[in-house]
């Protein structure tokens, strides 16, 4: 009888030490999880890309002869690749009209480079998406998009 109990007693310990085995490994996996898990919302930075280029947002003023800021922005177009029907100037406002109806407007008081190659950006985004925008609107700090 005695014997049945020392067996009893060592199984009963093996068990308890399992469980407690089992508890601390648990806990530490959860520990490790929530650390992970902390360490990636600190530390992730959103994937937003911004449609204004850095060197738009130097903000080089410029005042252009109405036939040479035309015939520049036009240049600056074929260099970005981007397809167009017709470039305007009206006032301080270049209104380029895109191949597939849809304008832009620049203005004449930003450096134009940096308009036209924000203008790519938005264009690459928006073909990446799948969205079709009527105008986009580069004449102010922050582009405006219509749909």
């Amino acid at each position: 009888m005695h014997k049945k109990k020392i067996i009893f007693e060592r199984r009963f310990r093996k068990t308890k030490r399992r469980i407690v085995i089992g508890i601390l490994l648990f806990c530490i996996g959860n520990i490790l999880l929530l650390v992970l898990a902390g360490w990636l919302i600190i530390f992730h930075r959103p994937n937003i890309v911004s449609p204004v280029s850095i060197s738009a947002q130097q903000n080089k003023s410029t005042t252009i002869d109405p036939q040479f800021a035309v015939n520049q922005t036009k240049s600056l177009l074929s260099k970005y690749n981007i397809s167009f029907q017709s470039v305007d100037q009206t006032g301080d406002t270049i209104k380029i009209q895109l191949s597939d109806d849809s304008q832009a407007l620049l203005t004449t008081n930003k450096n134009p480079e940096s308009q036209i190659a924000s203008l790519q950006l938005a264009l690459n985004q928006f073909t990446i998406e799948g969205k079709k925008f009527k105008k986009l609107d580069f004449r102010f700090d922050k582009p405006v998009v219509s749909f």
